[in-house]
């Protein structure tokens, strides 16, 4: 065996052995770092930095708003970011509540002297409630306030969508009508090779498109007119 050969097998042994006797952190410092993780925000560029648990379920949440508004464009990305952030938030802050009221329900419970159990228990919860009523009041403002924002977001959302949906509609019609003009033009000179390509008038849609829209809006039509057909014919 060569030495280079000897060499390579000398060092890769030396690593499986050093990743089996390698057990992760052992300072508390170490354990708190690799506890944490990082995802780098789509829109903002920022890093967000959360419990690795906590993190895959952030990004999860954040993803069923993204697919089911499939925002187009920066504004309605923004928006997009900014509901899904502000519904995470709401979230958090209700679940604190919680863990916050938890924390302090032991103390409460020598406090009250009852043989009846229900009775004990809706006590002390009483108890232990008003001793975080300041806490809770807090959290139940903060969660106002963000109710406020996602409420205007998620209505702003809507109306840049609705207007985008329209502007849409408008342009693929105009394409459609073009696209039947090009097609008549074509039909009526033989030999003519017929061409169309929507982006040549400035439309972003792909000849696709707006075939697959003209097929379905005359299909609309016969709909109609069937459904005319059969309300006359019971009449």
């Amino acid at each position: 065996m060569k030495t280079h050969d000897k060499s390579h097998k000398s060092r890769a042994e030396s690593n499986r052995e050093n990743a089996q006797k390698s057990t992760g952190p052992k300072t508390e410092e170490g354990k708190r770092r690799s506890s944490l993780n990082g995802i780098r925000h789509g829109l903002t560029g920022q890093v967000i930095v959360l419990p690795v648990e906590e993190l895959h379920e952030f990004e999860r949440f954040v993803n069923t708003f993204w697919s089911d508004y499939k925002p187009q464009g920066a504004l309605e990305s923004q928006l997009v970011q900014m509901v899904s952030d502000i519904a995470w938030r709401i979230n958090h802050a209700s679940a604190i509540e919680k863990v916050r009221v938890s924390l302090t329900i032991d103390d409460e419970r020598e406090s009250v002297d009852t043989d009846c159990t229900p009775a004990h228990n809706a006590f002390v919860e009483a108890r232990n409630y008003e001793k975080n009523s300041e806490t809770i009041k807090n959290i139940s403002l903060y969660e106002t306030r963000l109710a406020n924002r996602f409420n205007k977001a998620v209505k702003q959302l809507a109306e840049v969508q609705a207007e985008r949906r329209v502007r849409e509609a408008e342009e693929m019609e105009k394409a459609a009508a073009l696209f039947e003009m090009e097609e008549e033009t074509a039909a009526a000179a033989p030999g003519r090779r017929f061409t169309y390509t929507p982006p040549d008038d400035g439309f972003a849609f792909s000849i696709t498109q707006v075939k697959l829209h003209i097929r379905l809006r005359d299909r609309l039509v016969i709909a109609r007119n069937c459904q005319i057909t059969r309300r006359t014919a019971a009449a």
